[in-house]
């Protein structure tokens, strides 16, 4: 049975009507529905929450969102307005409206003001209003941090995502009930808390509710979509590159696998992905996947290649499953580009072409980037291990590179398959690879395959070598495949750390340079402006003299603008009052947005150094 799911909101009902004495009860203890048994039934959830007992019966079946009272019971006295419910709720996956997320977003150019020559989208005054009232939400939650949000803040949150679903501003309420997800693990210390992930989900929000609060005109792709809108596609041939398990922390999991155009090297993705944990990767792997007229594992579609007719795809690059596309499976014997005719796309290209290739993408939203933009393909030797990573050194001069694990998780093979290759130093092989944007010369490894460059007698040479099984096509999709040492040869009886006497300035990170403005964003998101430092204090001293050290003087300017604002009175900016609990209250007055227009620069800033050293 897939995880439970309540709207955004009625959840803020269930804020809004209860006591004061219970939400603060549950501020001082967010994990206690956790502690209680959860047992699911035919219709439904039920919790025993100590002497008590909650249910919950979504009306629309067991994998809709639960969206009424009438749906939610508790038998003490309080009932719905009593602490069992609200806890058990506050642990519930947040999803949007049902009746909100079916409007149009995909109307006529007419109706929206599109400029269709320039894909600008007319701001109407319900956006503009909806864009403000999320960022005096999320000024309150800088000023607060993530730790001190308490479910007041959630709530107000949750309201303006609402709002901004309403006003079809999809890409922005996605943002807004990321971050209310990624606040919950914080406070609950979950497991599953990403401090940079919710950071990458703040800073996206910042910046789409300013650019609509203070334009004219916007990109339709910031706007987003409901649902998308796929078109016909002239592509005859298709040949499989790889498969990758997918774990949202939305709560979906399953597989993705990457497909290319034979003839112009495009890449499409088709994806087989539901509600449940990851468990239902390696059934979504070894499942067939409806395709037209036929249903393929996904095991065997990244490893073969097709005709296909009556294509339809996403502007992300996702295909159609429609029936009226016709799919038929060729004889080739490979799917790997370089034994096959046509276009290598960008993975024909040298490594600096492929990596600026994915630089124009870095300024839109996730949802409007194309399938595989940020995927790399190169050559390298296995060199050995660099603490939780892999070290390659790239053929042709290319130095030395981090390949780190996309999704740790015991249910997938990504650190076993590590393991084993980081005792095989001069195993070469030809890598399928994610750009990290964090760090200089790193990459997270999707998939490997044996050096093409090199003849079947030359690689029967070499010291050390991996033989694939008989039907894996010469791939192996590390996260899905689980790799053997009897298909290495030479491997070594102990694996080794990575020497780092030699070449150690290319496992560096050089973007430790700005890593006390990094320092200063992250601990306020965390901990609000009460993690900044004083002004004129000693530790504010000396960061400002480390970036002017090194010629940063604007990165100066900042982090020294970011303290200000953050320890000045807070009269000074009416828009909200903290409680006892350091959790917001109602705001009132006008908003001013200095702090969060500062912040904002200072993400961009950092942005904008790390893009300076990939780029």
């Amino acid at each position: 049975m897939a995880s439970p799911k309540i709207t955004s909101t009625l959840f803020a009902q269930l804020v809004e009507q209860a006591p004061g004495r219970v939400r603060k009860r549950l501020d001082s203890d967010p994990q206690a529905a956790n502690q209680w048994l959860w047992t699911a039934m035919d219709q439904g959830w039920v919790i025993q929450a100590n002497e008590e007992m909650v249910h919950l019966r979504p009306s629309d079946g067991q994998d809709a969102a639960i969206s009424s009272l009438s749906e939610l019971g508790c038998t003490c006295l309080l009932s719905p307005k009593c602490f069992h419910i609200l806890a058990c709720c506050s642990v519930l996956e947040i999803c949007s409206n049902p009746s909100v997320e079916s409007s149009p977003c995909d109307a006529s150019a007419e109706e929206h003001g599109l400029d269709d020559s320039t894909k600008f989208l007319d701001v109407s005054e319900k956006l503009r209003g909806a864009a403000r009232n999320a960022m005096e939400c999320l000024d309150c939650l800088l000023r607060v941090g993530a730790r001190n949000a308490g479910i007041l803040l959630q709530t107000d949150l949750l309201r303006s995502a609402h709002k901004c679903r309403a006003s079809e501003f999809v890409s922005l309420s996605n943002a807004l009930i990321s971050i209310v997800e990624g606040i919950r693990r914080m406070r609950t210390q979950s497991d599953e808390a990403d401090s940079a992930a919710l950071f990458e989900d703040l800073v996206f929000a910042l910046w789409a509710a300013k650019s609509a609060s203070d334009q004219e005109r916007i990109p339709r792709w910031m706007i987003g979509q409901t649902r998308r809108s796929y078109y016909p596609l002239d592509v005859r041939k298709v040949r499989g590159v790889l498969a990758e398990p997918i774990f949202t922390r939305s709560g979906y999991a399953g597989v993705s696998v990457l497909l290319q155009d034979v003839h112009q090297g495009k890449l499409y993705s088709v994806n087989e992905i539901r509600p449940g944990d990851a468990s239902l990767i390696q059934q979504a792997y070894l499942g067939g996947i409806e395709l037209g007229g036929i249903i393929e594992e996904a095991r065997w579609l990244c490893r073969s290649s097709y005709s296909v007719q009556g294509l339809t795809a996403s502007d992300d690059g996702r295909l159609g499953k429609g029936k009226d596309a016709k799919w038929g499976k060729t004889k080739s014997s490979s799917n790997s580009p370089s034994e096959s005719e046509g276009s290598l796309g960008n993975f024909g290209m040298p490594l600096e072409a492929q990596i600026a290739g994915l630089k124009r993408w870095l300024k839109v939203a996730k949802d409007a980037r194309p399938a595989g933009w940020d995927v790399l393909q190169v050559t390298g030797e296995v060199r050995g291990a660099y603490r939780d990573c892999l070290v390659i050194e790239l053929a042709n001069g290319g130095g030395l590179w981090r390949l780190g694990i996309p999704i740790d998780s015991a249910q997938l093979e990504y650190r076993r398959n590590f393991e084993l290759l980081a005792r095989c130093p001069g195993l070469r092989l030809r890598w399928y690879c994610r750009l990290r944007l964090d760090g200089m010369h790193f990459a997270d490894a999707l998939a490997v395959q044996g050096d093409l460059g090199l003849g079947s007698a030359e690689q029967e040479t070499v010291s050390v070598r991996l033989d694939f099984p008989e039907g894996w096509n010469g791939i192996c999709n590390l996260g899905l495949d689980r790799l053997e040492r009897h298909y290495l040869i030479g491997i070594k009886p102990q694996g080794e750390e990575y020497d780092r006497t030699e070449g150690s300035h290319a496992l560096e990170d050089p973007s430790k340079f700005v890593r006390s403005i990094e320092r200063r964003v992250t601990g306020m998101l965390l901990g609000g402006t009460e993690s900044l430092p004083a002004i004129g204090s000693k530790t504010l001293e000396r960061d400002c003299a480390g970036l002017k050290k090194l010629g940063l003087s604007y990165g100066t300017i900042l982090l020294e603008q970011l303290s200000i604002q953050g320890h000045s009175n807070h009269s000074q900016f009416p828009q909200f009052r903290v409680s006892e609990g350091k959790d917001s209250e109602r705001k009132v007055g006008e908003f001013d947005g200095g702090i969060t227009t500062t912040y904002l620069a200072c993400a961009k800033y950092l942005e904008g150094f790390k893009s300076a050293l990939l780029f």
